[in-house]
């Protein structure tokens, strides 16, 4: 794709399309996202790798829904490169294998993070400049290997505000700046797109954001810049649960980086509930409620034109129980594969006129 071009992306993935096989009608009768979506918007997920190997019928609903993944994990430092100098691409390219069978997109997620770092960069009592060797080896090794096969990345994740080895050691926002310099040196046609959390409205934090990517535009000149707005929410409770963004701020928010000239993606969105009262699962009411963020977040994305991916898209394999005690339910099909309230008001927004109402999730 030529630098500029743009591409938009669901609560689901703003990237180059791979082409794709022609989708048919689901098992239950609903259309495929993937098939209701633009040309100009990819339909994409998280995705676990082992559950690619080990669970054939969550891999067939993933093909047949979306056409975009993004690895959860197989990707990170800790995988890739264990020890120093010692890379290992075995997880990364078992997905990346999966996604060119199946007509999927790639997006890298991620290559520079202050979590999932192995013991020996952590550990280690570096000098700035054997730092930034450290780093552009890391970053320009992975990419070189994965490309024309991963075409977009997250380059730097979750930077702002965050004290880790990078800017304690070779400082914010230039250790920001000196990865995307050497992203876009091993592969110059990657969009390479800087993620962070709490930052889909207008904030001040989002505000940081933005004053980081004015920065790196005016610095990085040609250089094909986006940003990543992470959703993990809950529908305010319990007292001091963060609360969905309304579509019309996080609308506001993508436009000012749209018209920066940046592809801004939902890169990571979840919205859950709580567990209800002995395991009995949400109500009726707030399955609702979460289809209504789903439904609105979607329509944002498909009004600035631009924008990406659920992080996991079935209830069986999510991270959310395992950080919430005593929630779950978050994404848009439930942990029997069964479409959801939210799924449904999806596949409403971009036009489907078959979406069935889903019966209560199983798990």
């Amino acid at each position: 794709m030529a630098p500029g071009a743009r591409t938009a992306v669901l609560v689901l993935a703003c990237a180059v399309l791979a082409l794709a096989p022609a989708a048919t009608l689901a098992d239950d009768g609903q259309p495929p996202l993937r098939q209701l979506a633009p040309p100009q918007l990819a339909v994409g997920t998280g995705v676990k790798g082992y559950a690619l190997s080990s669970d054939a019928d969550y891999a067939a609903k993933l093909a047949s829904e979306y056409t975009q993944v993004t690895p959860e994990n197989e990707m990170k430092w800790d995988a890739t490169e264990p020890s120093r100098d010692d890379f290992d691409f075995s997880r990364g390219d078992a997905v990346v294998d999966y996604a060119e069978s199946n007509g999927l997109a790639v997006h890298g997620h991620t290559l520079v993070w202050n979590e999932q770092l192995p013991s020996w960069l952590t550990g280690g009592h570096w000098r700035k400049r054997e730092l930034i060797t450290i780093m552009k080896n890391h970053i320009q090794t992975v990419m070189r290997h994965y490309k024309g096969r991963v075409r977009s990345w997250d380059v730097v994740n979750e930077a702002i505000g965050v004290k880790s080895i990078w800017s304690q050691v070779i400082g914010y926002p230039d250790y920001v700046k000196l990865a995307f310099q050497f992203a876009h040196e091993a592969d110059p046609d990657a969009r390479l797109f800087y993620n962070e959390i709490n930052a889909d409205g207008v904030s001040g934090k989002s505000r940081s954001m933005y004053k980081l990517m004015s920065s790196l535009k005016r610095q990085l000149p040609g250089v094909p810049l986006g940003v990543g707005l992470q959703m993990h929410v809950s529908l305010c409770a319990p007292l001091g649960a963060r609360c969905p963004p309304s579509a019309a701020d996080v609308e506001r928010n993508m436009k000012r980086f749209s018209d920066l000239g940046m592809d801004v993606d939902v890169s990571e969105m979840d919205v859950r509930l709580e567990d209800g009262e002995n395991g009995s699962g949400p109500t009726p009411e707030a399955l609702d409620k979460q289809a209504d963020v789903y439904r609105g977040i979607l329509k944002a994305c498909l009004d600035v034109s631009r924008c990406r991916t659920t992080w996991g898209f079935t209830d069986r394999f999510s991270w959310i129980p395992g950080k919430y005690d005593g929630y779950g339910y978050a994404l848009p099909f439930d942990a029997n594969l069964q479409p959801k309230p939210a799924f449904d008001a999806l596949c409403e927004a971009l036009g489907g006129s078959s979406c069935s109402p889903s019966p209560p999730p199983s798990g």
